[in-house]
């Protein structure tokens, strides 16, 4: 078995599966899965954030660092951005965008989740505590994202 590789290629082209499921939705936050783009060894996740202010000071300077990241593949491995779960390094996150004022804030932050899923539906959830969201998670097509991979084509001939 190949080890997993621990950051997406720069040379190579993913298959993109549309996911397009919310994960949060409060009157302050809201938060969801958006793509999944597909490799042989691991797949990037997209994930859209939006937040308004509510009368608190509630924007932290990097808010993707308390964003609680995790996955759970079918047979119960669970992988995440924090915790012992971190330690094996299959999700990163590796940093995304944002735009905010004093009263909203928006951006795409994007995950690599090694090694690939396998086709069978797995777990994606987050917990916010800064904005006060317990964990929250919907269930990802694995068939989707494995056949995605099949999908990729190298940059070069």
């Amino acid at each position: 078995m190949r080890p997993s590789p621990p950051f997406p290629p720069t040379d190579v082209l993913g298959g993109v599966v549309p996911v397009e499921l919310v994960v949060v939705r409060t009157r302050t936050v809201f938060m969801a899965l958006h793509s999944a783009t597909a490799f042989p060894g691991g797949v990037v996740l997209l994930v859209e954030v939006a937040a308004r202010a509510s009368g608190l000071d509630m924007f932290p300077p990097d808010p993707q660092d308390e964003a609680l990241f995790h996955v759970v593949y079918p047979d119960g491995t669970r992988a995440a951005t924090y915790g012992r779960d971190r330690v094996n390094g299959s999700l990163l996150h590796l940093g995304g965008g944002t735009s905010a004022d004093d009263r909203s804030m928006t951006g795409q932050w994007s995950l690599w989740l090694s090694p690939l899923p396998p086709p069978a539906p797995f777990t994606f959830g987050v917990e916010w505590p800064k904005f006060g969201i317990p964990e929250a998670s919907v269930q990802v097509d694995g068939a989707a994202v494995v056949a995605a991979s099949l999908r990729a084509q190298p940059y070069w001939a």
